[in-house]
């Protein structure tokens, strides 16, 4: 029995970490989505029942894959889901919009998916799989791969989806991984990432200067722009774009060092369009603090 529950656990040490996770996370979804409920507890129920569904078959998809044995088959997974995903984000395309951006595959009784968070877990996989001690001799071609794979998914999700975040968040997550892998082959690529990150970072100094948003604004009707616009300077578009960013502002000035209480969030309940997902840490830090937060 103890064999089987070691086996079936994989990584001790990954386990637990992603049990406290689920458990924390499970938590404050039920809290935050008292927001939405508006009294009716038969939405929060199924919200809840929802959630511990997934985290059920997700466990169960955690203890199959902690067993398979993956490596003969590497190569031919890897490639396929790299097809497979490239396929998701555009296919997206052809749903309705949510919030401005073509993210979601919806399957019907308000259920849907985003592939940009599943392409997130991909890149790692697909970096472990490309810069892997094991790979010898063809980093340079497996470099020219994973770039390939970053540079479309990240032009898919910001062109053809128009979700800024997810793309910003996928392409920094990725450009880091591939600068910190250990092959010497790879020295020349890193040196030049290296260049091109402190590029950027002038780069976005320049862009965030008062010359260019006063051009910008002349756009700010556009999604992009004036999600850009409201996250470089929020109070002055707090009635617009900013909105929500300012609401989050005053949740964790609200929940000081140790919070209002677990369920006792206000603002999830007035200013937060999606308090379970897109705004859940203000709601956390709200309710535990940033002592709560801290500890997350």
């Amino acid at each position: 029995m103890l064999k089987f529950l070691k086996n079936v656990m994989g990584d001790k040490r990954v386990f637990f970490g992603e049990i406290g996770l689920l458990i924390f996370g499970s938590l404050m979804i039920a809290s935050s989505e008292m927001g939405n409920s508006a009294g009716d507890t038969q939405y929060l129920s199924s919200i809840v029942i929802r959630q511990l569904l997934y985290v059920v078959v997700g466990l169960i998809v955690y203890c199959v894959l902690a067993n398979f044995p993956v490596q003969r088959i590497r190569r031919y997974l890897v490639y396929l889901f790299y097809i497979l995903f490239l396929a998701a984000l555009v296919v997206c395309r052809f749903f309705p919009q949510i919030g401005g951006a073509y993210a979601w595959i919806q399957l019907g009784a308000g259920t849907s998916i985003q592939p940009s968070e599943f392409t997130k877990i991909f890149m790692i996989v697909f970096a472990c799989s490309m810069f892997g001690k094991d790979r010898g001799q063809k980093n340079n071609m497996n470099f020219r791969l994973y770039a390939a794979g970053m540079m479309l998914y990240t032009i898919i999700i910001l062109f053809l989806q128009h979700d800024l975040g997810s793309a910003v968040v996928l392409f920094i997550m990725s450009y880091t991984m591939a600068m910190i892998a250990g092959y010497k082959e790879l020295r020349n690529y890193q040196r030049i990432m290296a260049i091109l990150v402190i590029v950027a970072v002038l780069a976005a100094l320049f862009v965030l200067s008062p010359p260019v948003t006063e051009l910008l604004k002349k756009h700010a009707d556009n999604y992009m722009v004036g999600r850009f616009l409201a996250a470089a300077d929020p109070f002055l578009y707090q009635y617009d774009n900013g909105y929500h960013l300012i609401m989050s502002l005053v949740s964790f000035a609200n929940g000081g060092w140790f919070g209002l209480g677990y369920g006792n969030s206000i603002h999830k309940y007035m200013n937060f369009p999606n308090p379970s997902n897109d705004f859940i840490l203000p709601v956390i830090v709200e309710e535990l603090g940033i002592v709560g937060f801290i500890f997350l």
